[in-house]
């Protein structure tokens, strides 16, 4: 049986290969590190890891600076893969659904971090307000991993923002 974690692993190991291997390969694995995740999304309707690390493929691309792009298309070759950011927020917003579920049932704890990102994409589309309602919940959560605290700093200075 084909597994999620096996594509989700497959993905994050292919997307730091590019890392290591320098931006060209970093580049030329785009695609397939989304093709991976995408398989290992329709595969597990329940684990939010899928949907959250294809939102976050998408706005790293969103988040590249023209200047960047330019550069390695002239370098490369090639151009960046294409995406918006109501792709990202789709991913995001189901990633969010999924992981709920799983705090209702005493799984796992909020996730600030995708939290975050979603919010960061209400932003980006133009829904300011919401953004504001959802990173008003995270006030008082605690948070566990250094990449929710990381994200708890990042959502208080959009507070002070907005």
């Amino acid at each position: 049986k084909i597994s999620s974690k096996c594509n989700v692993w497959y993905g994050i190991m292919l997307n730091a290969i590019g890392t290591f291997e320098g931006t060209k390969q970093m580049v030329n694995n785009l695609l397939t590190v989304k093709e991976y995740w995408i398989r290992a999304n329709a595969l597990s309707k329940t684990d939010s890891s899928p949907p959250h690390l294809l939102g976050r493929w998408c706005k790293g691309i969103l988040e590249t600076t023209w200047w960047e792009k330019k550069a390695v298309s002239a370098i490369f070759g090639g151009e960046m893969p294409q995406t918006s950011w109501e792709e990202a927020l789709s991913f995001f917003e189901e990633a969010d659904k999924r992981h709920t579920k799983l705090v209702a049932s005493g799984k796992e704890t909020y996730w600030i971090t995708n939290t975050k990102c979603l919010g960061e994409c209400l932003i980006k589309v133009g829904r300011k307000q919401d953004a504001k309602t959802l990173f008003l919940q995270t006030v008082d959560v605690e948070a566990i991993s250094e990449e929710d605290k990381e994200s708890k700093v990042i959502i208080a200075k959009l507070l002070k923002t907005m």
